[in-house]
C-alpha cells in the first residue's frame, strides 16, 4: 500500500520530485526528447493554479530530479504532474511507435526539513551529471537549472523557476547570489555535504537524521492504522495532517518535531504500530 502524497507532503512543504523510466532504460538520451520533456513540463504549469513554485530541475538520460515549494496542498503538485507526464508519454510512444509505460511508476516526492536541506538537494540536481560521468562540472551541463543560478542564464525553461529563500540569502545583487551560488555549490561537492548518489530510495524526507527518523517513524503509525481498520480513515487523515501541519514545514519556516510527537490521538504510538 502506497503512502498517500498528502501525508508525504503536507500543505506549504517544499519538495524534492524524481522519477524514472520504466526499467531504467535510457528514453531521455536523445537532445530532442529532453526538450520535449522539459516543454511539456512547464507548458502545464498552469494546471498547478500558481500553488507550486518550482525551484530547479535536473534532467538526466533516464530519470529527472526536481525541487520546488508547495504554497497549499499537494493536490496542485499532481494534477501538474499527472497532465505533463501523460503529455509527454504519449507523445514519446507515437514518435517511437511503441505502446506500453513510459514512466516507473509514481513519482517519487519528498519533503525537505529546511531551507538547508533543499539548498543540498538543489546542489545533489546540479551535481548529478558528474556523479555520472556526463560532464566535469555542473555548468557544463544543460539540461539543469545550475547556469540560471550559477550565470543568471535565463531560457524557455528557467523563466518559470523561483529562487528559494536560501539564494535570495546570499547576496544584495543578482551578481552577489551568483557567485554565491558558484561557491556554495562547488564547496559543498568538494566537502562532501550532499547525499549519497542513488542513496535516497528509501527515504521519505530529506533534512537531520531526527527530521527524517520522526518521519519515516510517523508514517509507519500511520499506514499501520489504515491497514488494520480501527480509526476512521476521515479521522486519520485529520489526526495526519494536522500532526504534520504543526511539525512538517520547516522547509516553509516552521519547528522541528519533539521525538515523542509521533502518537496518534486514541491510538497506539506510532512506534508500536509498524509494519
Amino acid at each position: 500500500m502506497r503512502v498517500p502524497r498528502k501525508y508525504l507532503l503536507p500543505a506549504q512543504s517544499a519538495y524534492h520530485l524524481i522519477w524514472k523510466c520504466i526499467n531504467g532504460e535510457f528514453m531521455l538520451r536523445p537532445r530532442y526528447v529532453k526538450e520535449k520533456y522539459l516543454d511539456s513540463r512547464f507548458k502545464f504549469l498552469g494546471r498547478a493554479r500558481g500553488k507550486v513554485q518550482v525551484h530547479s530541475f535536473c534532467l538526466m538520460d533516464n530519470h529527472g530530479h526536481e525541487t520546488g515549494s508547495l504554497d497549499a496542498g499537494p493536490e496542485h503538485l499532481s494534477n501538474w504532474t499527472r497532465s505533463s507526464h501523460s503529455s509527454f508519454c504519449r507523445w514519446l510512444n507515437i514518435r517511437r511507435k511503441r505502446r506500453g509505460p513510459v514512466l516507473q511508476d509514481r513519482p517519487t516526492t519528498r519533503a525537505t526539513e529546511d531551507q538547508e536541506a533543499l539548498k543540498r538537494m538543489m546542489f545533489y540536481g546540479d551535481w548529478n551529471p558528474v556523479a555520472a560521468g556526463l560532464c566535469r562540472h555542473p555548468s557544463n551541463y544543460r539540461w539543469s537549472s545550475h547556469r540560471f543560478y550559477a550565470f543568471g542564464e535565463v531560457n524557455r525553461w528557467t523563466k518559470n523557476l523561483t529562487h528559494p529563500q536560501w539564494y535570495l540569502d546570499l547576496g544584495s545583487t543578482p551578481e552577489e547570489r551568483q557567485e554565491g551560488y558558484r561557491q556554495e555549490c562547488d564547496r559543498y561537492w568538494r566537502e562532501k555535504l550532499l547525499p549519497e548518489f542513488g542513496g535516497l530510495d528509501s527515504r521519505v524526507a530529506v533534512g537531520s537524521e531526527a527530521f527524517v527518523s520522526h518521519r519515516e517513524r510517523f508514517l509507519r503509525g500511520a499506514m499501520a492504522r489504515i491497514r488494520d481498520g480501527r480509526i476512521p480513515r476521515k479521522t486519520l487523515d485529520r489526526w495526519v495532517l494536522e500532526h504534520l501541519g504543526r511539525h512538517g514545514r520547516r522547509g516553509r519556516g516552521g519547528r522541528a518535531p519533539p521525538e515523542d510527537s509521533a502518537v496518534f490521538p486514541g491510538a497506539p504510538d506510532a512506534e508500536k504500530g509498524r509494519a
